[in-house]
């Protein structure tokens, strides 16, 4: 059984995009969520344990995050939840906790931030900043040969 769960947190490692030999691209990173509280008793915040997870996420969400997200981005994030349990060298049992996420955003909280929607022609994705016009096919592949050099 898979369930849903919403989390916040901050990106512990740079989102790895890559493709599955069936041509759908995937995305990896951990996610570290801290809860935090203010302590009115000693007058400071407190810090409870971190919980890590690992998140994938897959088609144009997975495009989408490893172009927005850095270490250390503020992120909420929706998706359904798996253990792993594994064994260790010496023995002992360990267990992973894994996300596949299905949407994910910037927590705001933290600051401001500029949405860029994502277009699909033919297969190939542009960017379109702040409604500005989309660009010809050309322009993208112009665009694309300069992010890739």
């Amino acid at each position: 059984m898979a369930d849903t769960v919403i989390l916040r947190g901050f990106t512990a490692t740079a989102p790895q995009l890559r493709t599955l030999p069936t041509g759908i691209p995937v995305v990896n990173f951990r996610l570290a969520s801290t809860p935090r509280w203010f302590d009115s008793a000693t007058n400071s915040w407190r810090e409870g344990q971190t919980s890590w997870y690992t998140v994938c996420a897959y088609r144009k969400l997975a495009q989408n995050i490893a172009a927005s997200l850095t270490v250390g981005s503020p992120v909420l994030l929706t998706g359904r939840v798996r253990t792993q349990q594994w064994q260790r060298e010496d023995g002992s049992q360990g267990a992973s906790v894994e996300v596949d996420a299905s949407s994910i955003g910037l927590d705001l909280t933290f600051g401001t931030s500029t949405f860029s929607r994502t277009v699909e022609h033919s297969g190939t994705q542009s960017r379109t900043q702040n409604n500005a016009t989309i660009l010809s096919k050309d322009q993208r592949s112009q665009r694309a040969m300069c992010v890739s050099e």
